[in-house]
């Protein structure tokens, strides 16, 4: 089986480069979102600080992923991939989104932001309604979007840091 965990990160890297070039069409296109900017961080420090928790979030999905996809058994690839989506993906994702919300929002940042708040959820709540569309091509997509928005703000390690970076 080998390191199941490592080729789900690696396809999902892969699958976020084409994702990130279908974000200018979600920027331009997005316009509404939580409060209003909180001017309490700048933008080189939110940047820096989401870096940060997209490495780690990536990092322990990564341990998750190895760790499941060790101990299942069975022949049911399909199943097995479920479990580490529901277990270790969807969650991942969910708490990462969460952390950076919370960083607040940079003076002028506001839409950028949002754009890139609204794709990583639309990821999540794709992947969560149907965990197989992920290595679809509407999945492909959405998660190339997420990685795109993060890019062009300055995000380069979202929604999943390179697989095996330290």
């Amino acid at each position: 089986m080998g390191n199941k965990g490592e080729i789900l990160l690696r396809k999902a890297v892969a699958m976020s480069v084409v994702a990130s070039l279908a974000l200018g069409l979600l920027v331009a296109g997005c316009g509404g979102g939580g409060g209003g900017e909180s001017g309490s961080i700048d933008k080189a420090s939110f940047v820096e600080q989401a870096n940060e928790i997209c490495k780690r979030v990536s990092d322990a999905m990564q341990k998750e992923l190895k760790a499941i996809a060790n101990s299942q058994t069975g022949s049911n690839q399909t199943q097995n991939d479920l479990v580490l989506f529901n277990k270790v993906v969807i969650p991942g994702f969910q708490a990462e989104l969460e952390e950076i919300r919370a960083l607040g929002t940079p003076p002028g940042s506001q839409k950028q932001l949002n754009a890139f708040f609204a794709a990583q959820q639309k990821m999540i709540d794709m992947t969560e309604a149907n965990p197989s569309s992920f290595s679809e091509p509407s999945g492909e997509k959405q998660f190339e979007v997420v990685e795109v928005a993060g890019t062009k703000y300055g995000i380069s390690e979202c929604p999943i840091a390179a697989v095996g970076s330290s």
